[in-house]
């Protein structure tokens, strides 16, 4: 109602008020997706339900997360690639050949297809073998012809596998004389 007792369209009020002010100059209590400033409310940044200001989000839509040691806002989970569960906090678990960094899959590299955080590989791309968590290509190891399994797979001809399958040990001639 207005100075001449006239009923007015409170239009952005009420799409963005959840309470307004008694003298309809303003705004009590703004709705989800809005923050207060002075009497009105403010649009969130987007994917946000709750904010502090335009880039400082509190709480994300469903389909949206925050990192909070990245910058408080909300991203869609369309930007999580590679990523097993995806949370409101972002990534929980990578898929093969990535890592979790920060909450978001980074790859393993280094030849890695299964690694963790502190970039320790578990499995290795075809042709590598794991020595000390790191994938080698086969040839670092002397003698080895083939890989198989993250170990070396065979050895040249004079030579033959240690225990490990991690070095390839000459062949002893040694004939015994009966």
């Amino acid at each position: 109602v207005n100075q001449t007792f006239q009923c007015e369209d409170l239009g952005e009020l009420n799409r963005t008020c959840d309470w307004i002010l008694p003298d309809n100059s303003g705004c009590a209590i703004c709705k989800e997706r809005f923050f207060s400033r002075e009497k009105w409310c403010i649009d969130c940044h987007r994917g946000c339900l709750d904010c502090f200001n335009e880039e400082e989000c509190l709480r994300c839509d469903d389909d949206h997360f925050m990192i909070p040691t990245e910058d408080p806002v909300c991203h869609h989970f369309d930007t999580l690639t590679n990523c097993i569960n995806k949370t409101k906090t972002g990534c929980i678990g990578c898929e093969d050949g990535y890592k979790l960094n920060n909450r978001r899959c980074i790859e393993c590299g280094g030849n890695c297809k299964i690694c963790n955080e502190n970039d320790e590989c578990f499995t290795c791309s075809e042709e590598y073998v794991l020595i000390q968590k790191k994938c080698e290509h086969y040839t670092t190891i002397e003698n080895c012809i083939s890989e198989k399994d993250d170990v070396c797979g065979e050895c040249k001809e004079e030579y033959h596998l240690s225990d490990d399958k991690l070095s390839c040990i000459e062949n002893s001639n040694i004939a015994m004389i009966g």
